[in-house]
């Protein structure tokens, strides 16, 4: 853990919202005003979201449009209006809180409950939808501790994890998890994609990459599982879907 400087107000552990990780092994230490000065466990994309707390463009103080202008007011005053425009509200919605952390989130949600409200992210109009969809049709899901602790086989289709999920690969390829002593020796890694990403880069010699063509997802999906079924005995001697035979 960090030590305390003179300037130092507190510091302050928490989960990141950054991607859908969730990480909890990260710290802030916060100045005597509220602002970052380090931080700890977060990575870039993480860091680039949280560090906005300082951010020259943040609104600082309440505001309050009067006349048709905006202008500042105390923060009793602003908790006052909240307080006003709830009580005569019938359905309040609490919408948003996804560059927030994690426990900010929870107080969101309490509120919610608290005043008999809704509470909404932008996952509604994103993969909320999906996920929705995913569980009325019985869709398996995992978690990410079971593909720590379980999984041998990882599939990336289309997906350039080492970049949009930053931490993913090092806690679940390079990581050994509760069953076993062994890590990145034992674990494939299936690469679908188009480009050679910055996943790609973490390949070895035990691992797959099927440089498939734009728009030929559904095909091979549909070729692979034929496979699968033994409907479909052998790949085409011309390839398939622009992925060569070897």
């Amino acid at each position: 853990m960090a030590q305390r400087s003179k300037n130092q107000e507190r510091i302050q552990r928490f989960v990141c919202p950054g991607c859908s990780l969730y990480c909890d092994d990260n710290q802030i230490v916060f100045s005597k005003n509220n602002e970052i000065l380090e931080t700890y466990g977060l990575c870039l994309k993480g860091y680039k979201k949280i560090i906005e707390i300082n951010s020259k463009n943040r609104i600082k103080n309440p505001l309050i449009r009067k006349n048709g202008v905006l202008k500042e007011v105390s923060l009793d005053e602003a908790l006052n209006k909240v307080k006003e425009i709830i009580n005569s509200s019938q359905k309040p919605l609490l919408y948003g809180f996804v560059n927030t952390t994690c426990e900010a989130q929870i107080n969101g949600i309490r509120l919610a409950k608290k005043i008999n409200g809704f509470i909404e992210s932008n996952a509604s109009i994103c993969h909320g939808q999906t996920y929705s969809n995913a569980v009325e049709s019985g869709l398996y899901s995992t978690t990410l501790n079971e593909c720590i602790n379980k999984a041998d086989v990882f599939i990336f289709w289309g997906s350039n994890a080492a970049e949009s999920h930053p931490k993913f690969l090092t806690k679940t390829i390079f990581s050994r998890g509760k069953f076993r002593i062994t890590g990145r020796e034992i674990k494939t890694l299936i690469l679908v994609d188009p480009r050679k990403t910055a996943t790609y880069g973490v390949a070895g010699v035990r691992d797959l990459y099927i440089p498939l063509k734009p728009g030929k997802d559904l095909e091979l999906i549909q070729f692979l599982k034929d496979m699968i079924l033994k409907e479909k005995s052998e790949v085409p001697a011309d390839g398939f879907v622009g992925v060569d035979k070897q």
